[in-house]
């Protein structure tokens, strides 16, 4: 059993480089949706982050239901990157960055970013 001193020390220690973030069944939803709609499998979107087709499935089922920033943050840039291949590859960094400092926010602030996202993003 843990001493209450090396409990608090767990807790006192700062998150790692690849610190993991929680996905509830809405945003697995949406993942999932999304590569449907492109038409992907999971093995697709797997080659495409660097992941395997089994770690795909569990995230969209919840079994992994947290997940690496890094890794979100390349789902979110793959699913949802614009066909403009130039103007991807200007943006993947930045894009990875802010997607990484989003996911620092708390539930109420990431839905109400998306919220505010929502309305200043229109389709044509």
């Amino acid at each position: 059993m843990l001493s209450m001193a090396t409990k608090r020390a767990k807790e006192e220690r700062p998150r790692p480089a690849g610190a993991l973030i929680t996905l509830d069944a809405v945003e697995r939803k949406r993942l999932r949706d999304r590569r449907i709609s492109k038409g992907w499998d999971q093995k697709d979107v797997a080659k495409r982050i660097g992941v395997t087709a089994p770690t795909i499935s569990n995230i969209e089922t919840g079994r992994h239901p947290q997940i690496r920033k890094a890794v979100y943050a390349d789902l979110l840039r793959v699913l949802f990157r614009s066909q403009d291949t130039e103007t991807n590859a200007a943006s993947d960094a930045a894009f990875r960055s802010i997607v990484e400092d989003l996911v620092d926010l708390d539930l109420d602030q990431q839905l109400a970013v998306q919220a505010i996202v929502k309305t200043v993003k229109k389709p044509r």
